[in-house]
Formats: structure tokens, C-alpha cells, sequence
């Protein structure tokens, strides 16, 4: 999952790793804390515990992905 730090069209910008923000309390939860990660709703937890979601952080916009990062991305996840 990508959150980028300059989000403006995902607000909060740690929704974007399925996190919750109480505008009324101003609480921040993350995902591991929420029932759709520990109820496994949408299979979150199980790839979780397979290693397999991972949490990445990118530089600007909403989708704005630069081309280093998606090298690096592409070069991690799916080889040379």
C-alpha cells in the first residue's frame, strides 16, 4: 500500500493504509487496531500474516509515482 506524503486527494493521507481519523475526537487509529484488520473482513490481516502487505511511503502527490520509485518498487517486488 502507497501513502504519499503530499496527499491532497486522500485526507487523511494514512487512510491511504486503511488508518481511521475520529474528526470529533481527533483520535488517530491505526489499521492493525481497527475490526476490518482484526475481523479480517477483506483478507487484510491474512496477507499481513503471509508477509505480504507492505506499507510504503512516496514522495508528493496523490499517484504522482516518480519513475525511481517505481523502479525500485518494480526491481523489489517483481525482479530485475
Amino acid at each position: 500500500m502507497i501513502k504519499f506524503d503530499e496527499d491532497k486527494t486522500v485526507v487523511p493521507s494514512d487512510s491511504s493504509w486503511f488508518g481511521e481519523y475520529n474528526t470529533t475526537s481527533g483520535k488517530h487509529t491505526n489499521l492493525r487496531h481497527r475490526d476490518i484488520y482484526k475481523k479480517d473482513w477483506i483478507g487484510l490481516k491474512t496477507l499481513d500474516e503471509k508477509k505480504g502487505l507492505i506499507f510504503l511511503e512516496a514522495e508528493g502527490r496523490h499517484m504522482q509515482i516518480s519513475e525511481d520509485f517505481l523502479k525500485k518498487i518494480i526491481q523489489k517486488y517483481l525482479g530485475p
